[in-house]
């Protein structure tokens, strides 16, 4: 008997399942999630299994682009917190500070739990929402701007920055 029918019969388990990588004829993979049941008759002895067999291989590949993705980030992340500039990536809808990289966070006094809390006229009054959502029309049309403005420091304190935004 499989391993793992023993202890559905024992009733250590409800329900077993695996994932498996199937190949087709034409090599093209296949992944399936199986899962055995147990179902047992009112006195509780074993009646019959039920297998069932559900193709993931869509969720799998889902899994495999969001692994790559998260390693990208991860390695620009260590590419950003190593720049000498600072950088600061904010929403372009709500216009939330999203990352902040070690330069920014030191330049403008904050941790980087601190300044993810933030909205970029949190720093930036002069960027309101009307004149946020002005220069996010703009640089959705041209996918760059640049001006001069300054930020305010946790202190108070008002910062000149250059700021070059990309789309």
């Amino acid at each position: 008997m499989p391993r793992y029918k023993d202890p559905l019969i024992k009733g250590e388990l409800s329900s077993f399942s695996s994932e498996r990588k199937y190949l087709r004829k034409d090599g093209s993979a296949i992944w399936v999630k199986r899962t055995l049941s147990l179902v047992n008759d009112p006195a509780g002895r074993p009646l019959y299994f039920i297998r069932i067999v559900e193709d993931i291989t869509e969720r799998k590949q889902q899994e495999a682009e969001l692994a790559t993705a998260n390693e990208y980030l991860s390695q620009n992340n260590l590419a950003m917190e190593a720049a000498g500039i600072a950088v600061l990536w904010v929403d372009e809808d709500s216009g939330r500070i999203s990352y902040a990289n070690r330069t920014q966070r030191e330049r403008l006094g904050y941790t980087a739990d601190e300044i993810t809390r933030l909205h970029v006229s949190d720093i930036n009054p002069a960027l309101d929402a009307e004149t946020f959502a002005r220069i996010g029309t703009a640089l959705r049309s041209s996918n760059h701007a640049r001006f001069d403005t300054t930020h305010r420091t946790r202190e108070g304190r008002e910062v000149a920055v250059d700021v070059f935004l990309l789309h």
